[in-house]
């Protein structure tokens, strides 16, 4: 799982894992990243189970690129969930 975090550097990312009680290792079980662009990732944020996410939108944009199966999962998310919303509205 890859997490989206506001963070100024990997010692900053690395307080956060530790004050949320997840050790740091190299298995790539979760990844912290802060993300290169500094507004679109934050502009029409959802929440879920309180936790702010990316928009389904960017979700989509972000896995289009990336290298194992993200073009699929774009798709599949914008085939299963983002048309249908579109046509309900």
């Amino acid at each position: 799982m890859h997490v989206y975090i506001e963070s100024t550097d990997r010692r900053d990312l690395e307080r956060h894992a530790l004050r949320l009680g997840w050790p740091i290792g190299d298995d790539g079980n979760l990844v912290f990243m802060s993300p290169l662009y500094r507004e679109s990732i934050w502009s029409e944020r959802q929440f879920a189970h309180r936790m702010p996410v990316v928009s389904l939108v960017q979700l989509m944009l972000d896995l289009w690129r990336y290298p194992l199966r993200g073009r699929e999962q774009a798709e599949h998310l914008y085939e299963t969930v983002y048309l249908p919303q579109r046509t309900h509205t």
